[in-house]
């Protein structure tokens, strides 16, 4: 058993070490304590300023390297849209400034804005599912047999590409009836919203997803909303000259991400993240005029493997393709007289 001696030995203990600690401390080792810390937050000061001027100087280089490309702009994608009308469509609320620019690089290339469109949150909503299905009943009439023989979505998809690009003669300026039909169909549905009709068909597309990715992933199981995209990219490039598709992410629920993690989808079109900043909005045209050239890829501007398009210098278009798109014709008969252009 434990006495009170053995206790009372413990506390003199505890005690003197609290006291030469102190008499320590406030006296022989209190100057090389305070000069130890006072040169470990000298020495953080100066890390932190060193930093700062590090960070100053990367962010002069890189302003000074994104005026050098805006200026540079019109020699890197001079001809590589040469005549290409581009419809542009956003998927959520996208970043009118980013839209912007990329509509200034595609003028650049040659190319023209032909349509901005977006679509609603009713293209993805699996409530509003049942309703999709009624409308691609609808427009099935004015698609190639063809073109209805997959899911409903898939037929939106091609009436989307109808919509949009099909047009009467292969040397007429008019969209035919059915795209005028199918287009006015999906906007009174609420599938698609336009601020002004289209000014001419269409060649290919760009589809700028939105942020945060959320924003196209409000589908039920066992299609999310950014995969059906991906899908609906899918057909608008199978239909027309190409569809690539661009954002500033490429993480997971991202529409870039859904054709990505797709092998069939991901050779089939390419995809264009950070188009926040100068590069990215160069590489979209880029990568459109390659993709329409048969070079496909996925392209960041930065990350462990930065990779960019090299963009082609593109022929004139040859359009008669576009008018198999509208294939029931007049009084929508079934037999339709041409498929989806390859």
């Amino acid at each position: 058993m434990i006495d009170f001696r053995y206790h009372l030995v413990s506390l003199i203990s505890v005690f003197l070490a609290l006291a030469v600690g102190v008499i320590l401390g406030a006296g022989p080792l209190k100057e090389a304590i305070g000069d130890q810390l006072t040169g470990q937050v000298s020495q953080l000061r100066s890390d932190k300023q060193e930093l700062r001027d590090q960070l100053t100087a990367n962010q002069v280089t890189l302003a000074g390297t994104e005026a050098m490309l805006v200026q540079s702009a019109p020699a890197i994608v001079r001809g590589t849209l040469a005549e290409r009308r581009v419809a542009i469509i956003s998927v959520g609320s996208r970043s009118a400034t980013d839209t912007s620019a990329i509509s200034g690089y595609i003028k650049q290339a040659g190319g023209d804005v032909v349509a901005q469109v977006t679509l609603t949150d009713e293209w993805t909503s699996a409530q509003a599912a049942d309703s999709r299905q009624s409308y691609a009943s609808s427009l099935a009439g004015y698609l190639p047999t063809a073109a209805t023989t997959g899911t409903y979505d898939t037929t939106l998809a091609h009436a989307l590409a109808l919509s949009f690009s099909g047009y009467a003669t292969a040397i007429g300026t008019e969209f035919s009836s059915e795209a005028d039909l199918a287009r006015e169909i999906l906007t009174s549905s609420g599938l698609i919203a336009m601020a002004e009709k289209p000014t001419a068909h269409a060649d290919a597309y760009i589809i700028v997803q939105a942020e945060p990715a959320a924003a196209v992933a409000s589908s039920a199981a066992p299609d999310d909303g950014a995969a059906l995209i991906a899908r609906m990219t899918a057909v608008l490039d199978a239909d027309t000259e190409a569809a690539v598709v661009a954002g500033n992410s490429a993480a997971a629920d991202t529409v870039i991400a859904a054709v990505r993690a797709d092998q069939e989808l991901s050779a089939a079109v390419s995809t264009v993240s950070e188009i926040g900043g100068v590069v990215g909005q160069l590489n979209v045209p880029l990568a459109l005029s390659g993709q329409i050239d048969g070079q496909v890829g996925a392209f960041d501007a930065s990350g462990v493997q930065p990779s960019f398009p090299q963009g082609v210098q593109l022929k004139s278009p040859d359009r008669s393709a576009l008018v198999a798109l509208s294939g029931a014709g007049e009084g929508h008969d079934e037999a339709a007289t041409g498929g989806s252009a390859s």
